[in-house]
């Protein structure tokens, strides 16, 4: 039995597995036919079966990273000093698996798996067995992780593993995915030159408000923003209609005329008047091109992590919601600037074509549209998405068997080699 598991082992590539309880349940299966040909069994691999398989499994990767190793322990001799699991002390258990000491060997509430933890390189296997944990663990953080192997398993290069995994499944590019950034577009002229006060300004409202001597009368700020140098103009206004919104404007707008027919004996005072006020808007105009200009905060020289392009997916932010319920879009169209740099795009989302800013925008890591995995889709959350896999499913069902008495029979799981 032992040369027949040396030649199983020689001739599996286990590279070609993608879940580590796949790669188990073919070894089980491989010894189950084995042992069948000399005493039949049932169908179904036994649980001893696929313990049988995982080990069979962790000793063929140990033979092929640590064959050296492995004869001198045999042999009754110490791992050589240029090994690269010499500091770990390692020896060979009762089941055959290389296993490392500890300083817990007489831990009494440990297990003997946590005491002397199973010994793995960092390969296809172990990766595979870190994504088993991660989904087992309903995508556990990094650390928490690494903890729940290290109970049973000493892998080398662990935390690498597991920020691999962590980096690109789906659930936790959901939790962890950073926003876009891309590079600080320059000021527009408009916002940069002299101009009269309020010439080029925003305006928004605030509210609703209510006064005390009001009773239950709404109230609303109108703002203005002078676009040039930030100053803010509050008005309150009756309400957000149109007529008094032209109403605050009106107030706001200064006199750019006057009559001099009706004033004509102070036309001298105002053009004085004027001319003084321009010799301190002037004064004004050199202090803010010193002083508050020259002062702005340089453009950021960092690297902008804005690599989207049309099919890339991306969730989209929503305040008002959890981020779990974010709903996915992707990208159709891209709206570059002056500089060419794209800071905002088209989304297609389950409820219809939006337009977002880059900066509301987190990416999963897909490289386009054909990537995204079919349990991923466009819904608005996890569960929706597990909904419509579903339906997929079970619409491409083959047509169902039904048995003389009425019964539906379930189809007969393969096993994908």
């Amino acid at each position: 039995m032992a040369a027949v598991s040396t030649q199983i082992e020689s001739r599996i590539d286990f590279d070609r597995f993608s879940r580590l309880t796949r790669a188990v349940r073919v070894m089980a299966w491989i010894l189950r036919f084995v042992k069948n040909a000399r005493c039949p069994q049932g169908r179904e691999s036994s649980p001893a079966e696929i313990e049988a398989g995982r080990i069979m499994i962790l000793k063929s990767v140990q033979n092929e990273f640590y064959n050296s190793e492995i004869s001198d322990l045999k042999n009754g001799k110490c791992v050589r000093k240029t090994s690269s699991i010499y500091q770990l002390s390692p020896f060979i258990g009762e089941d055959g698996l290389v296993r490392i000491y500890g300083r817990l060997e007489k831990a009494p509430a440990l297990l003997y798996d946590e005491k002397h933890p199973v010994l793995l390189p960092k390969c296809h296997i172990t990766y595979l067995l870190v994504k088993d944990h991660h989904e087992l663990m309903k995508h556990a953080r990094v650390n928490t992780l690494i903890t729940a192997v290290r109970g049973k398993y000493w892998i080398l290069a662990l935390r690498t593993i597991a920020k691999k995994i962590c980096k690109v499944s789906i659930n936790c590019q959901r939790q962890d995915s950073r926003p876009c950034q891309q590079i600080v577009s320059p000021l527009p002229e408009d916002r940069i030159k002299k101009s009269p006060p309020f010439s080029i300004c925003g305006v928004d409202h605030a509210g609703p408000l209510f006064c005390s001597d009001t009773g239950d009368r709404k109230l609303y700020i109108a703002l203005f923003t002078w676009a040039v140098i930030r100053a803010v103009h509050v008005e309150l206004v009756d309400s957000l209609s149109v007529e008094d919104f032209i109403l605050t404007l009106k107030r706001r707008t200064p006199m750019n005329s006057v009559n001099t027919g009706e004033f004509s004996g102070e036309v001298n005072d105002l053009i004085l008047r004027d001319e003084c006020q321009s010799h301190y808007v002037d004064m004004f105009g050199d202090i803010w091109r010193e002083e508050y200009l020259r002062s702005l905060p340089p453009m950021s020289l960092k690297k902008p992590n804005s690599d989207l392009k049309i099919g890339s997916v991306v969730l989209v932010r929503n305040e008002t919601k959890s981020r779990l319920l974010w709903p996915m879009g992707i990208v159709t169209k891209l709206f570059p600037g002056k500089d060419g740099h794209v800071r905002a795009v088209e989304l297609k989302t389950n409820k219809g074509m939006i337009c977002r800013a880059v900066q509301k925008l987190p990416r999963l890591e897909f490289l386009d549209e054909t990537d995204v995995p079919e349990t991923c889709g466009l819904s608005d959350s996890p569960e929706e998405a597990g909904k419509t896999d579903r339906a997929k499913a079970f619409s491409s069902q083959e047509e169902q068997m039904i048995s003389r008495r009425g019964r539906t029979i379930k189809p007969r799981e393969k096993l994908d080699l």
